[in-house]
């Protein structure tokens, strides 16, 4: 990944936003991503952006593995949440996970399409190599 920048740039419309998101963000077929950014444009993404803070926090204290699975969830499975009370000693850094995790809160159906094809496409090929 490259590193941290930050710039301000003008994203009058939704629609600027979007195309800001989807050209700063480089996600592979693999759900891996060679660089992630952030673009706020609402109140609403920097909740959002809070929330995928949270998450990210989440994730470490469950050592859950990444990608996340539904699998990885067995019934009646107990969930560490961060304790959000402890606002003072509590450090939340913005790193590319974070910006990861905020491009795919926006964009999760594009994501998971991208990742989904390119498996649908591995089957083909295994297919194909079968006949």
């Amino acid at each position: 990944m490259p590193p941290l920048s930050i710039e301000a740039v003008p994203a009058s419309k939704r629609s600027d936003y979007d195309y800001l998101m989807r050209s700063l963000n480089k996600m592979n077929e693999d759900g891996s991503f060679d660089s992630a950014a952030i673009v706020i444009h609402s109140p609403g993404d920097l909740m959002r952006l809070k929330a995928c803070l949270v998450l990210k926090k989440l994730i470490e204290i469950n050592n859950f593995v990444d990608p996340l699975h539904v699998k990885d969830f067995p019934i009646g499975m107990q969930i560490l949440y961060p304790n959000l009370e402890s606002q003072g000693d509590s450090k939340y850094v913005i790193d590319p996970k974070v910006a990861e995790l905020f491009y795919i809160s926006d964009f999760y159906y594009e994501a998971f399409q991208k990742v989904y094809r390119a498996q649908l496409g591995l089957i083909d090929e295994a297919l194909k190599e079968q006949r």
